[in-house]
């Protein structure tokens, strides 16, 4: 459906925050990702989305070196396909479990 819509000249309507989206346009346009949690979470829901296995590979870099065991645990309520994440995420969780409940 979007792809026709882009196909035909017609906008695409994106929900994503301000925020999201410039990061998106830096990243499509040479930079690299910097935001928050939750911006960098929905950055990965447009990524997922939009099949942009590259920047979903820079979010997942970046959270896996700066992430928290809370961090940590908002990042598994969200489905990705990102295995190493995943892992660095479970394993942080398991280590700091007291302070994630």
């Amino acid at each position: 459906l979007e792809a026709d819509q882009v196909q035909r000249g017609q906008p695409v309507e994106m929900d994503a925050s301000k925020a999201t989206l410039v990061a998106l346009l830096d990243f499509i346009y040479g930079g690299q990702p910097e935001v928050n949690l939750e911006d960098g979470i929905e950055l990965l829901r447009l990524a997922d989305r939009w099949e942009l296995s590259n920047l979903a590979g820079a979010i997942e870099k970046g959270f896996c070196a700066s992430l928290d065991s809370s961090g940590a645990l908002r990042v598994l309520e969200e489905e990705y396909g990102l295995d190493d994440l995943k892992a660095e995420c479970e394993e942080m969780v398991a280590k700091d479990f007291e302070s994630c409940i």
